[in-house]
């Protein structure tokens, strides 16, 4: 693998915790404003290898990863669904941005909301709100993958808050949607033990 180094931890040979993988391509990263690592690359195969399994996986589009360069200080919690208010999705119905005023710590997150009120409701049954797979990319989930989001690409299935990636990861995932949220759902349990 061939990597053009920059200003983060990925250029002192970082590897991200949640999985390794072999990969058979080269990677060219550019970094944001904000720190994150932005690698794209057509991918042919990459082997995920874990500690239990083994996962393939082989796409013939083009691919973006995103790592998070963001420094988060020992002890902070790391910013939930990009800091939107995971009560929006569902009153009024769509994608809000939260504030950093209007803000409650749970699960190892911190969850902003646009009001108030929202942070009431989230706080009386977090696990009504809250989306699955701890707010990472449900297409991603499959494979075991905490993918990164976009909080304008959503769905709500029965009752329960699913973000993607992109439209196209949404539409992909509506395919199969019920054997995705099923395999979606095994991976996430793994990983929580």
């Amino acid at each position: 693998m061939n990597a053009t180094a920059g200003p983060s931890d990925l250029s002192r040979g970082a590897v991200p915790r949640v999985l390794s993988a072999a990969m058979d391509f080269q990677l060219s990263p550019t970094f944001d404003f904000f720190g994150d690592v932005h690698l794209t690359a057509s991918i042919k195969e990459l082997t995920f290898s874990g500690s239990t399994r083994t996962q393939r996986f082989q796409s013939r589009r083009k691919t973006a990863l995103l790592l998070s360069g963001a420094p988060v200080a020992a002890g902070e919690p790391r910013l939930a669904i990009k800091g939107y208010d995971p009560v929006a999705y569902f009153t009024p119905g769509k994608p809000m941005p939260g504030s950093a005023e209007i803000a409650l710590d749970w699960d190892g997150a911190r969850w902003q909301f646009a009001d108030a009120a929202h942070r009431e409701l989230f706080k009386s049954d977090p696990d009504a709100y809250a989306p699955q797979y701890g707010g990472y990319c449900m297409l991603g989930m499959t494979v075991g993958s905490r993918g990164d989001i976009d909080p304008e690409v959503w769905t709500i299935v029965d009752g329960k808050l699913y973000l993607t990636y992109d439209q196209q990861s949404l539409d992909e995932w509506r395919q199969h949607q019920a054997a995705n949220i099923a395999r979606a759902d095994r991976m996430w349990a793994q990983q929580q033990h």
